[in-house]
């Protein structure tokens, strides 16, 4: 017997044509970054710096709404809480520590501010990995 969906899991949308031009410039951009792999993930195509994942866009399904990229940020400063909060395109996941965040594009000028977010994320998860390194020589020890 398959157990029924839970009601708190995102729902994933068919994305657009536009989506998916949008989603492939974004990626063409990232994917220039250094430390970048994007692997394909539940018809998403998802950002990894090194081994942290930071970011998504739709390949061929989205979270939530048709226009959506994710991205994480570890433990934001309540000045990027802020700026996170004060942008209307942002909508907050799950989490505690580690926050998912969405980022809703509505026409191609929403691009630049979709990479930004990445770029923030990109950077967050290299505090992330810096973390990492620290707790594995101590244990170490």
């Amino acid at each position: 017997m398959r157990k029924k969906a839970s009601k708190s899991r995102p729902q994933f949308q068919k994305i657009t044509e536009e989506m998916r031009e949008w989603a492939a410039l974004l990626s063409g951009e990232v994917a220039q970054w250094p430390d970048i792999a994007l692997k394909p993930m539940f018809g998403m195509t998802a950002f990894y710096r090194k081994a942290t994942m930071f970011g998504a866009v739709p390949a061929t399904r989205s979270i939530g709404s048709p226009n959506v990229i994710i991205f994480k940020i570890l433990d934001p400063q309540p000045k990027l809480i802020a700026r996170l909060e004060s942008d209307s395109r942002v909508g907050t996941s799950i989490g505690v520590k580690q926050k998912w965040y969405s980022f809703e594009l509505s026409s191609p000028n929403d691009l630049r501010v979709a990479l930004s977010w990445l770029s923030e994320a990109y950077e967050k998860a290299k505090a992330s990995q810096s973390k990492k390194l620290v707790l594995k020589r101590k244990k170490a020890r």
